[in-house]
């Protein structure tokens, strides 16, 4: 029986639609054991078994640029993603200290935000499909931007860490890019001093954020818009030629941390993060990503976060806070024979 108050979730069972590529992953998927899915750029920590790569989707994208809808294999990449819709002048806005790396499933399935927050990344998310052991391939959504008011089913899955099931699809919102997008990357002495600079020149930056590595702090700036004036941002002198700020390299064996915390403390994160791990702290929204190299740092920085007022993740550690309780029911229901992993065991 389910627990008292546990939400029951009726999905159709879709194993009369599945493709023979979904069939086969199907039976696969059937085959695992506690397995982590594990989407393009994702890290896993030395000694986490079972790790299933993320399934290269073979349909290819369904794009309507005058809809402003995209429909994209998960497996795709951040800057392939960019790269297509760039053709057309829009973008998806989720930025990430990675170069665009990451895959579409993976950034859901860790509900990853980047640092332009308007709107957020996962108000953008329309539709997944998604390879559950127990309902087969399962369609979440629509693949319009007006629906039928209900569930939003695909928030479900955020943050869902491959545990209910494998993102092989994804629906998405996208906008017009900006005219102008300009980039400044400057190393920095103090962080207070280079802040209060650029808060002083009532510039309404787009970003405004520290990246800290290889014993270097520095200083990322983003201006979007339509002016093209580059006198606005005299403090800084030209812009730098890459798009994007420098990408934030994970060392051996780090494990990837992020979250955010109120903008009034970031700079207090930033003191307090391990010296020698790399972070990228962006300081218009209080969102971080950084890395950890074992269990004792993660908590340390879960720690400090909370303290904060604000949340810190380590993906593939079990969780600081108790299951709510819910989700063994629904675990159950999705994965009643433990194929894929569970992040509060």
């Amino acid at each position: 029986m389910p627990e008292e108050n546990s939400p029951i979730i009726c999905i159709g069972k879709g194993m009369t639609n599945l493709s023979l590529q979904e069939q086969a992953l199907h039976e696969e998927l059937l085959s695992q054991r506690r397995a982590v899915p594990l989407g393009a750029g994702g890290r896993v920590p030395h000694g986490l078994g079972g790790v299933w790569p993320l399934p290269v989707g073979s349909a290819a994208p369904e794009y309507h640029p005058e809809d402003l809808v995209v429909t994209v294999p998960a497996s795709l990449r951040i800057h392939e993603l960019e790269s297509m819709l760039g053709a057309h002048r829009q973008w998806s806005a989720l930025t990430l200290p990675d170069h665009g790396q990451d895959s579409l499933g993976g950034v859901i399935a860790l509900a990853l935000e980047g640092w332009f927050r308007s709107p957020l990344f996962r108000d953008r998310i329309l539709g997944l499909r998604v390879l559950t052991p127990a309902f087969g391939s399962i369609t979440t959504g629509a693949k319009v931007v007006k629906s039928v008011a209900g569930y939003n089913l695909p928030r479900l899955f955020l943050g869902s860490r491959g545990a209910l099931g494998v993102i092989t699809e994804v629906t998405l919102r996208v906008s017009p890019r900006p005219p102008v997008q300009r980039v400044w990357v400057q190393d920095v002495m103090s962080p207070e001093t280079s802040l209060d600079a650029l808060r002083s020149t009532g510039i309404a930056w787009a970003s405004l954020g520290f990246l800290r590595q290889s014993g270097r702090l520095l200083l990322t700036a983003v201006l979007t818009g339509h002016d093209t004036d580059d006198t606005l941002a005299h403090p800084l002198g030209p812009p730098a030629a890459t798009p994007l700020p420098p990408r934030l390299d994970p060392p051996a064996e780090g494990w990837l941390t992020y979250g955010s915390v109120p903008i009034s403390r970031a700079l207090a994160l930033l003191r307090g993060w391990p010296p020698e791990q790399p972070l990228f702290l962006e300081l218009t929204t209080g969102g971080f990503w950084g890395y950890v190299t074992d269990a004792a740092e993660a908590h340390l920085v879960r720690q400090c976060a909370a303290e904060m007022g604000g949340l810190a993740s380590t993906p593939f550690l079990r969780p600081s806070s108790a299951p709510p309780p819910w989700w063994k029911t629904l675990k159950k229901s999705f994965d009643p024979d433990g194929c894929l992993w569970d992040p509060w065991e």
